[in-house]
């Protein structure tokens, strides 16, 4: 099983667990008190922004919509005995890691809530034919190829309009191979200055190792 298999994923059912240590020796028999106030939100990123309600009580199932977003609470401490007996509300804004609320001590590594039914396609422009299906696809020069992001919202397998969801991700570009002209190069990712864009493919190599390099990587080639 990879990280990636490991991270929450949509259908997840993510259940959350407490102790309340009280300095006076205060109990919350059974959590009873605490739980009735367990909030599920989900933000756009581990700085809680875009906050989301999910739901309320101890448990909480993984939804669609929660994709590419962190699962996080908010849970006030509360005991059935003592005075005061509620606490500060506490905003926990990513269950995956340590310092967000959840554990480093679990099996779940950090990020976002996986969508298993998000596809990638890698085209030409102006076509439709998946350069991905083919792994011995030769690049073009002065061409441009773009990256299409699909969520299968029907399961039908079959990009339908209203499921193109690239907009909702951060991308990079990534080569493999060597250069079929020159026969040189070795594979890696490409400048961050084409992250998110769509990757034009210079006519000349000279072009190409000036749009290309700076980040550790060369090779282009068609």
């Amino acid at each position: 099983m990879t990280e990636g298999d490991k991270q929450f994923h949509v259908g997840d059912k993510v259940t959350v667990n407490w102790a309340i240590g009280d300095t006076e020796g205060d109990l919350d028999t059974d959590n009873t008190a605490t739980k009735a106030t367990v909030k599920w939100v989900s933000f756009s990123d581990q700085n809680g922004s875009d906050p989301k309600d999910l739901g309320t009580g101890d448990s909480y199932e993984i939804q669609a919509a929660d994709a590419d977003r962190y699962i996080g609470i908010k849970i006030t401490p509360t005991t059935t005995t003592g005075d005061p007996a509620v606490a500060t509300e506490l905003l926990l804004k990513d269950l995956s890691t340590d310092a967000g609320g959840g554990s480093d001590d679990d099996e779940i590594p950090e990020g976002p809530v996986v969508d298993e039914n998000v596809h990638v396609v890698i085209h030409e422009k102006d076509s439709n034919t998946n350069l991905l299906k083919n792994s011995g696809t030769t690049l073009k020069t002065n061409t441009t190829y773009q990256v299409l992001l699909w969520s299968d919202k029907n399961g039908n397998g079959t990009y339908d309009a209203g499921e193109n969801v690239t907009d909702q991700y951060d991308y990079r570009w990534k080569f493999v191979g060597t250069s079929k002209i020159a026969g040189t190069g070795t594979g890696g990712i490409v400048n961050e200055n084409w992250n998110d864009k769509d990757l034009v493919i210079p006519l000349t190599n000279a072009e190409a190792k000036e749009a290309f390099e700076g980040c550790g990587r060369r090779r282009y080639r068609g």
